[in-house]
């Protein structure tokens, strides 16, 4: 943990030293893994690995979460159980699933629009969506403060919206607006690309009875 915070806060240090150039996009190719270190620092506290205490792994996770790179620590929570809850259950997506891919046919079947169309072509198209799902992520974890279920909210809806001032704000306001937009592209595109990569496939793709032959 350590080392992914100094590597977290080196970005940052790096970022503003170099200011208004083009360098910067080697600074968002590197940062992308860390970022994804962050969140699963994030995941690793929600699942008590770090901390024995719920308080404690409560507050580390929306720090690293909320704060670090804009995931809802709580939706993450509720996420997970569910998941793990009923891992064999198709209609429950992986821990890692954006939410926009159909992962069964007969899930891609009972979908409507993108994810309909998705899910029929799941592995050709699987590569280029997974630069998405840092960004589907965040949207998700926006959405989920609607939740009724999401516990802390106030909290994680300050962490959300301060992470997304602070990372927009320092990219347009260090950079010009063509810099700004190809850094988040890069980071944005490399974050989503780590994440995808570091859920195991078997883990993403475990199947039961219920799925057996499609």
């Amino acid at each position: 943990m350590p080392l992914v915070g100094a590597a977290y806060v080196g970005g940052w240090v790096v970022f503003c030293v170099l200011g208004d150039s083009w360098w910067q996009l080697a600074v968002a190719g590197g940062w992308a893994p860390v970022f994804g270190q962050i969140a699963l620092v994030s995941h690793d506290l929600a699942h008590g690995r770090v901390f024995r205490g719920r308080r404690a792994s409560g507050i580390g996770g929306r720090l690293c979460g909320n704060l670090g790179v804009g995931m809802s620590y709580g939706w993450w929570v509720e996420r997970r159980s569910r998941q793990h809850a009923h891992r064999r259950q198709e209609e429950f997506p992986p821990e890692g699933a954006p939410g926009l891919l159909a992962w069964a046919r007969r899930q891609a079947g009972a979908a409507g629009g993108p994810p309909r169309g998705i899910g029929r072509h799941r592995v050709r198209r699987l590569f280029p969506l997974r630069t998405l799902e840092g960004c589907l992520l965040r949207v998700a974890s926006i959405r989920a403060l609607r939740s009724p279920t999401l516990t802390c909210w106030g909290t994680e809806a300050v962490l959300l919206v301060a992470h997304l001032t602070l990372y927009l704000g320092a990219l347009f306001l260090v950079l010009s607006p063509g810099k700004a937009l190809a850094f988040l592209l890069v980071h944005q595109g490399g974050f989503g690309m780590f994440l995808g990569r570091a859920f195991p496939p078997a883990h993403r793709a475990a199947t039961g009875p219920a799925q057996a032959g499609r």
